[in-house]
């Protein structure tokens, strides 16, 4: 069967309302998808104070998020063993504070091999994705950090991006070898902790990227050694945000396909990373090569862009979503991220929220415990939902031009940040998502 992004919808976890799109509904609890209340996880990446760090230091945002992922955190083996005798937990020890202080759920990536361990990575020497050349150093990091941080970790993720070049660039019984020393160790000195799965990018069944492909993984028995699912919802370079929901399906058919399909799936990492408007302009994407310098984003669109993926990932049925990231470059010293959502005045004013940023809590305040369906027709989508407590609405917008759509006189609506706005008979549906409520 060809994977349209209707029957996309069908295969996931959602469930589809019949009718028409304008109509909203009551949720039957035996028909909806509820979504975990530390659903929302997100990536900070230079929340460490300048004396450990000697970076510019965000303070930590209060958005919602219910977990921090530590990942591009100062936080890898590389970091923290950067010679054979020697640990430095000083960034490590910083951000679990800080994240326990905030009552966050807290995820640390394993990984990115020491020079000393490994062969060296000319092209980036802040990044390795060789493996180590000895198994002993590795179960030495490995049993050293779980010893450090025992009772404070909820989630270890062994290895990033291994079906990438740029993330691994071993071989498959090199990451099987890695995952069996992580997972004995692990269940040994780190009790009742949830051991994911390495994560795998999209396109997450294109085997030629690298020696490792899910499929791959699969078939030689990956999944039997981890506790749940890893994957990274990114809908791809120059795609819609609602196309992870048809990559997310697939990803989902190929588990089916090796008994894999009962492991929880967690979104370790997402975001932009290039999107096409309405229109078809490219934004945060270049037209030529990576290097160039990226234009800013208006505010609104990355606060639409931002909307629409999280309500996407949403119906998928996947536990966590950990958002790339809070805080990254502004453009205007023209080293703007392909992964840029600007969320803070970062590096000028890293304390102060933007748009996306209230995109962000909007939807932290509505979805987690909240019981959700989906409804697509042709280019317009619908999110129908249930509040954790008890009000009954929908999210509504379109993927192409804009349409007029009926609401009752016992209905109200906002912006994607919460904003009440004025309605008559109809609303007006953009890419930019409003949220209509039952009174």
């Amino acid at each position: 069967m060809k994977l349209t992004r209707r029957n996309a919808l069908v295969s996931s976890s959602a469930i589809i309302i019949s009718g028409c799109f304008v109509k909203s509904a009551a949720l039957a609890p035996s028909q909806a998808l509820e979504i975990p209340t530390n659903f929302f996880g997100l990536h900070i990446n230079n929340a460490v104070p300048a004396a450990i760090s000697r970076t510019s230091e965000t303070p930590f945002p209060h958005i919602g998020e219910r977990a921090i992922r530590l990942w591009d955190s100062g936080t890898t083996w590389r970091n923290l063993n950067p010679s054979p005798l020697l640990f430095d937990f000083s960034v490590l020890d910083y951000r679990i504070s800080e994240a326990r202080a905030n009552g966050c759920e807290i995820m640390l990536t394993l990984g990115q091999s020491p020079d000393w361990a490994s062969k060296p990575n000319p092209s980036n020497h802040s990044y390795n994705p060789n493996p180590p050349y000895r198994i002993e150093d590795w179960s030495k990091y490995l049993y050293t950090i779980s010893q450090h941080c025992k009772g404070k970790i909820n989630y270890y993720e062994i290895w990033n991006e291994v079906n990438l070049r740029s993330g691994f660039e071993g071989s498959l019984q090199n990451l099987l070898e890695l995952q069996d020393a992580a997972v004995r160790i692990l269940r040994i000195n780190a009790p009742g902790v949830k051991i994911l799965s390495p994560n795998f990018a999209p396109p997450y069944r294109q085997p030629d990227r690298s020696p490792v492909s899910l499929e791959e993984w699969l078939k030689a028995g990956g999944a039997r050694m981890c506790d749940a699912i890893s994957f990274h919802a990114y809908a791809g370079d120059g795609n819609q945000p609602e196309d992870t929901i048809m990559r997310i399906s697939e990803a989902k058919a190929t588990l089916a396909r090796y008994g894999a399909d009962h492991l929880p799936i967690y979104d370790t990492e997402s975001g932009p990373r290039g999107w096409r408007d309405s229109a078809g302009h490219l934004h945060n994407m270049p037209e030529t090569e990576f290097g160039e310098p990226l234009p800013s984003v208006p505010t609104d669109l990355q606060s639409a862009w931002l909307t629409r993926h999280m309500l996407s990932v949403a119906t998928t049925g996947l536990r966590q979503s950990y958002f790339y990231n809070f805080d990254n470059p502004d453009g205007r010293s023209g080293t703007r991220s392909v992964m840029a959502i600007d969320m803070t005045e970062f590096p000028d004013n890293p304390g102060v929220l933007r748009r996306p940023a209230l995109a962000y809590r909007y939807l932290a305040s509505l979805l987690p415990g909240a019981r959700i369906t989906t409804l697509h027709d042709e280019d317009k989508m619908q999110i129908n939902f249930v509040t954790h407590d008890g009000r009954i609405g929908y999210a509504a917008w379109t993927t192409g031009a804009p349409v007029d759509q009926s609401i009752s006189p016992g209905q109200y609506a906002t912006d994607n940040a919460g904003k009440l706005i004025s309605v008559g008979d109809s609303v007006r549906l953009t890419e930019s998502p409003l949220f209509i409520f039952n009174r």
